[in-house]
């Protein structure tokens, strides 16, 4: 079965994965085309940002910065 490819990780991601697999000796893989996720551009900036921050484990970086925004708008 074929996923859209939005329904995919990104390209960097699946290339890790793939990695992996083949490190781990499973049987080789022969990805078609569109074999990783694309964007549809509907990720804002702040979003991007907001993912890479929790892809390096400090997602709570986020959370600390909506509570503040939360307590900004709540005081206006």
């Amino acid at each position: 079965m074929a996923l859209s490819p939005v329904a995919l990780a990104k390209k960097e991601f699946m290339e890790r994965a793939k990695q992996i697999w083949e490190e781990e000796g499973l049987p080789p893989l022969t990805p078609k085309s569109r074999w990783y996720g694309i964007s549809l551009g509907s990720w804002s900036k702040q979003s991007e940002l907001e993912a890479e921050i929790a892809l390096k484990g400090d997602h709570y970086e986020t959370g600390k910065k909506m509570e503040q925004e939360e307590r900004k708008s709540t005081l206006e």
